[in-house]
C-alpha cells in the first residue's frame, strides 16, 4: 500500500466519519 493510496483512504474514512456524526447529531436534533 502507497502513501498515496494510504491518503485517499484516510480521507474517504474520515469523510464517513463526519458524516455519520452528523446524521446522529440531527436525529437527536
Amino acid at each position: 500500500m502507497s502513501e498515496y493510496s494510504f491518503g485517499i483512504y484516510m480521507k474517504y474514512y474520515f469523510v464517513l466519519f463526519i458524516t455519520e456524526n452528523l446524521n446522529e447529531g440531527l436525529k437527536v436534533v
